[in-house]
């Protein structure tokens, strides 16, 4: 309940916090000891509201040695996208 708007959905900033968390995670996946992520540039896309349970799928499209592109998608539990979002995170080393 803490995360839903005054209709009873998903709050879309809720979903793009999720959003965000899950893409950087991917971003750095390759070296996730060795590397942190700084969002430089996220465009998220709502399609319908999210009622309940859902699904975040995302993939790292592209990594460099410092820039990585992801995209990703919010389904619902019946494997209907509800919300796509694409960002670009800063691949930064990690000193602890």
């Amino acid at each position: 309940r803490e995360l839903t708007n005054s209709r009873g959905d998903i709050h879309g900033g809720a979903l793009m916090s999720a959003l965000d968390f899950t893409l950087s995670v991917v971003a750095r996946a390759h070296e996730p000891l060795k590397v942190g992520s700084a969002t430089i540039d996220m465009s998220t896309h709502f399609y319908t509201p999210a009622k309940s349970n859902i699904d975040i799928i995302a993939t790292c499209k592209r990594r460099g040695k410092s820039i990585a592109f992801c995209e990703g998608e919010v389904q619902g539990r019946d494997g209907v996208v509800l919300a796509v979002a694409r960002a670009v995170f800063k691949l930064v080393p990690r000193t602890r």
